[in-house]
């Protein structure tokens, strides 16, 4: 067996060791599969704006039928935002959420700002009279398609001497869910060409049609929120799925972490020594440290509030954005602790509700020109996923939209960096935050 081949096995074996699935995995590819596939057949398959019609489910009292238009290209290469981009966008979206980062005390939880704000752009891609501006966006299209170029690659170095692995999936669903609010046809293809997909669903159906959409399309082993629509409406989903492996590892100790008053042991990446330390972007900011650290490529920020503080101290956009303005290389030593955390349906609706004006026409560029528009929305739902382990890190998330009618220190001072009480993780591709993580305890 070739090194490529063994490296391959190597990853399927360990990331089913060291990465489990906290749900059982259904209708999904199976990781092999999609490694194996050539990248060329994806990007000539995946470039063409098909219209798929799925087997119909025939019952006593109804014919069950579907109908996607898809166009999604694989980027063939590592596609960045831009500077401009990742300020004003990352930066809107964090500020967004910043509520939600704060209001759960000694509780961890994970939350996508990536996966949000894919299902927010598309929302206002298709839509008219939206504050672009309030979301960090400045054309909504365009940023829409940026974001899913960015984030949809493959990378896999099979160089004995440095071997890694990087994969990122994402994707984008509008459904019509009933008949009140009908998508237009040709309206229907014109947005495949901008990568963003469609399906029409009946009431009864539409939770299942977008589980297997998305079990298909990006791999999704999360269970898909279910906002249960009572009446005919529209519901966009925003899908992010990334693993970023470095099958060498970084090895695992034991080290200190303090849940107030009790001190636990729990699995840790040791950085650096006095004589040899490690140089890490880092900034002291007020009242909390931030570093980063590189798994491959993507960056995993941490952002450690001060003796005595709680994360709900901090406000996380804002350190995100004094990181990300006066980081500088600074010599380290210390560990930061592994962790898996999962949050399913958090409702997060206030983050999009609040920059609305009330003066949207939400789906004006999808919906027939004779349907009554008198949408509204109704609720904003993610689920996420997210483990950083020996190996790298890992994480998928939902944001399902449903509209319904109805001081820095001194210069080669080595700095002790031991992350030994709670704390926030932001796993970053590009400077973009993907994931947020509140750690309270991560033994848990």
């Amino acid at each position: 067996m070739n090194f490529e081949k063994r490296m391959k096995k190597h990853i399927d074996d360990t990331l089913d060791q060291t990465v489990p699935n906290p749900y059982p995995k259904k209708r999904a590819f199976p990781t092999w599969a999609k490694i194996v596939i050539p990248t060329a057949s994806v990007a000539l398959t995946a470039s063409i704006a098909l219209a798929v019609i799925l087997p119909t489910l025939n019952t006593a009292s109804e014919t069950r039928g579907k109908q996607f238009f898809v166009a999604h290209e694989k980027a063939s290469i590592v596609k960045q935002m831009g500077t401009s981009m990742v300020n004003r966008t990352a930066t809107k979206t964090l500020q967004a959420l910043d509520s939600y980062f704060a209001a759960t005390e000694n509780q961890n939880y994970v939350l996508s700002p990536a996966s949000y704000l894919l299902a927010v752009s598309s929302v206002a891609a298709v839509s008219e009279g939206f504050d672009l501006a309030a979301f960090g966006l400045e054309d909504a299209e365009k940023d829409c398609k940026t974001l899913l170029e960015s984030w949809n690659f493959r990378y896999e170095n099979t160089d004995e001497r440095n071997p890694a692995y990087c994969q990122f999936d994402s994707a984008i669903l509008h459904q019509q869910v009933g008949n009140t609010y009908r998508f237009d046809a040709k309206k229907q293809e014109q947005i495949a060409n901008d990568y963003i997909a469609t399906c029409a669903s009946s009431l009864k159906n539409y939770h299942d049609d977008a589980t297997d959409y998305f079990h298909n399309k990006v791999g999704l082993t999360i269970p898909i929120p279910d906002p249960h629509l009572t009446a005919d409406g529209v519901i966009s989903y925003g899908a992010f799925k990334m693993k970023d492996y470095v099958p060498g590892g970084f090895g695992s100790y034991d080290a200190d972490f303090h849940l107030g008053k009790k001190t636990i042991q729990v699995p840790s990446r040791h950085f650096g020594s006095v004589y040899w330390p490690l140089y890490v972007p880092y900034y002291k900011g007020e009242n909390y440290q931030a570093f980063s650290m590189k798994i491959n490529y993507t960056d995993l920020l941490f952002v450690l509030p001060d003796e005595g503080l709680t994360p709900e101290s901090i406000s996380l956009s804002s350190a995100y954005a004094e990181f990300m303005e006066h980081k500088h290389s600074q010599a380290s030593v210390g560990y930061v602790p592994y962790f898996h955390l999962v949050t399913e349906s958090v409702d997060i609706t206030g983050a999009m509700a609040g920059s609305l004006t009330g003066k949207e026409k939400v789906y004006a560029k999808l919906l027939e020109d004779d349907v009554v528009n008198n949408l509204s929305l109704d609720s904003v739902l993610q689920t996420s996923d997210f483990e950083f382990n020996r190996y790298g890190v890992s994480g998928e998330s939902i944001t399902v939209v449903t509209y319904s009618g109805s001081s820095a220190p001194v210069e080669h001072q080595v700095v002790e960096l031991k992350v030994d009480r709670p704390f926030y993780a932001i796993s970053l591709k590009d400077d973009f935050p993907l994931f947020v993580n509140k750690v309270n305890d991560p033994s848990k």
